[in-house]
């Protein structure tokens, strides 16, 4: 008997001659050996019946001629009844797998027996099999992820980001919850994937992509889908079903975004005749849908098991620094927190995070590549369970109240908070050397009015909190930006909801002798222009404020005239360097 687990392929296909081989050998030709491959034809009248009776010669073929089209979903099911294997997988017939797509999912469902849905990353074909590129989807982030996504509110919000040719299922799943749901027709795999989320199953991401999903004039076409209405019907039948008293508290601080989505798609429908006298019919259910979405924040208290806080890292590769600033939040005098360390250096550090006494609260994101600090931190921002979203970089470290003062100052009426922080100034080069030594601390350093942040980057990102609400309204960090991406996220939103402030110190932020391994210290040509840019991305008519900016221009065109390695080498010039752009003068 085979020790690894029975994987059947369903493979639909109908009038898809032209693909069917590619597909079914891709199938066949899977390095995993322990699978069956289901040929479904939907009574095609093309070349179709002749390529699969002579790839059905294989002993791991069985095929089904169906004598009438029974549609697409009807297939599907079809399949299901089939399949004889403990995992199922559905593959189009314009669709192909890379050789290993079976035994990698399978190998990191196994991994990972605490998730019953395992998904992949998809690769674009064109018509000719060339491939392109990778999906672009906002769900889909450049990390592997295991568990702890709300992926029904994601998938309200921005639809789904599932590509079903990808996704692994149990067939104990399919047992458990049903099959395919044939009145929601060309949103059935979106109506499963949240059927799964609603009741809890936890969702594995491998960012490898392993499939290829063809695009083609005829999968590119969903006019008809949309002008129908048939798009907009089901999603109200999707909201129906799964979004209910007892259940909406999974759109606890996301509900905004699921509105929004909800009303694109009322508006796109009204756009077509058709869909509009659907959307007509249809606004007494959707207005019911619109009160139970809008009252998610006072729902029902989500389980014990959901952390309040969610605390993102961005990591690189110095694990003595990384290691401080985790141990400051395992310090915490609340414990209903969660950690994304969230990767982007060359260094796998799960072997040193799995050694850490807190390691079962630490959830680890290893990027595919180093994209730097804003995609780090939306990553991490995707992927938080909490409905508080802190952000500590490795260098620095909280008090150990940061969490508790935050939380206590945020509400509905004021999602975002901030504290006040002090600067230190230590030495450190790498981690063969003692842990840093203490130079100097300044206390003041980021003091000076709660406005500042208009016109200086004076605001430590570690020193704010927010709902997890916010970025679905400011947006979330601009990649686009080398330098000051925090900056430009505060101030969408510090724009959107002015944060409640404490004078309260409850954040250290660490400068390091010629700012040693930094980012301003390996990009200070970039400075200048970078704050120019935030000046125009954020434009303003505001008298005080242009004048604030002109002031600060100044007092920065002074220190970089006298700006050199020797002056950053000393405390003094660091704390001189750090005040100038906070917008304070030097103490």
């Amino acid at each position: 008997m085979p020790t690894s687990p029975l994987v059947s392929i369903v493979i639909t296909s109908y009038n898809y001659g032209k693909y069917l081989r590619f597909a079914i050998e891709s199938a066949l030709s899977q390095d995993y050996a322990n699978l069956e491959v289901l040929i479904l034809d939907n009574a095609s009248t093309d070349e179709s019946h002749e390529i699969i009776r002579e790839l059905a010669a294989d002993p791991r073929v069985r095929a089904h001629f169906h004598a009438s089209n029974i549609g697409p979903l009807a297939n599907h099911n079809f399949g299901l009844q089939m399949a004889r294997g403990d995992y199922l997988l559905f593959l189009s017939a314009d669709d192909a797998f890379l050789p290993h797509h079976v035994s990698r999912l399978v190998a990191f469902a196994r991994a990972h027996p605490e998730c019953e849905v395992v998904y992949s990353d998809i690769l674009f074909m064109d018509d000719a099999g060339r491939v392109s590129r990778r999906v672009t989807h906002p769900g889909i982030v450049p990390a592997s992820y295991v568990g702890g996504r709300n992926e029904l509110a994601d998938m309200l919000s921005i639809g789904p980001y599932l590509c079903l040719p990808g996704v692994l299922v149990p067939r104990a799943l399919f047992d458990t919850f049903g099959p395919f749901d044939e009145a929601v027709a060309q949103a059935a795999d979106f109506e499963l994937y949240c059927r799964w989320a609603v009741a809890g199953k936890q969702f594995a991401f491998t960012d490898e992509a392993t499939v290829l999903y063809r695009m083609h004039p005829g999968n590119l076409s969903r006019h008809s889908f949309i002008s129908s209405g048939q798009q907009l019907l089901s999603y109200v039948i999707i909201l129906e079903k799964h979004v209910r008293p007892d259940t909406v508290w999974q759109l606890r601080g996301r509900w905004r975004t699921v509105l929004r989505e909800f009303q694109n798609r009322i508006a796109v429908a009204r756009s077509h005749p058709e869909a509009g006298v659907r959307a007509t019919e249809l606004a007494p259910r959707m207005q019911a849908l619109v009160s139970l979405i809008s009252s998610a924040d006072a729902a029902v208290a989500p389980p014990a098991d959901v952390p309040r806080f969610s605390v993102v890292i961005p990591a690189t590769d110095r694990v003595r620094l990384l290691d401080r600033a985790l141990a400051s939040v395992a310090e915490q005098t609340v414990s209903d927190w969660e950690i994304l360390v969230v990767s982007d250096g060359d260094m796998d550090l799960q072997a040193f995070l799995d050694g850490l006494a807190f390691a079962g609260r630490i959830r680890y994101l290893r990027q595919r590549t180093k994209y730097g600090p804003a995609v780090a931190r939306n990553t991490g921002v995707r992927l938080a369970r909490g409905n508080i979203i802190a952000y500590l970089d490795e260098d620095n470290w909280f008090e150990a109240h940061h969490l508790e003062t935050l939380g206590n100052l945020i509400d509905a009426d004021h999602p975002v908070a901030m504290s006040s922080a002090r600067l230190l100034v230590e030495t450190y080069s790498n981690e063969l050397l003692p842990a840093p030594a203490t130079l100097y601390v300044d206390e003041g350093a980021f003091d000076g009015g709660s406005m500042r942040w208009t016109f200086a980057n004076a605001v430590p990102l570690n020193a704010v909190a927010h709902l997890r609400g916010c970025v679905d309204v400011s947006g979330l960090f601009n990649p686009d930006y080398t330098l000051f991406e925090d900056w430009d996220f505060l101030v969408r939103l510090f724009t959107a909801s002015p944060p409640v402030t404490t004078a309260e110190r409850t954040v250290t932020i660490s400068q390091r002798l010629s700012l040693h391994e930094q980012y301003a210290g390996a990009h200070m040509h970039a400075l200048g222009p970078s704050i120019n840019r935030i000046y125009q991305s954020h434009a303003t008519k505001d008298e005080s404020t242009l004048a604030a900016r002109h002031e600060q221009a100044q007092r920065l065109s002074g220190l970089f005239a006298r700006l050199t390695p020797q002056l950053l080498a000393t405390p003094a010039g660091v704390v001189e360097f750090t005040r100038a752009l906070a917008g304070n003068p030097l103490s």
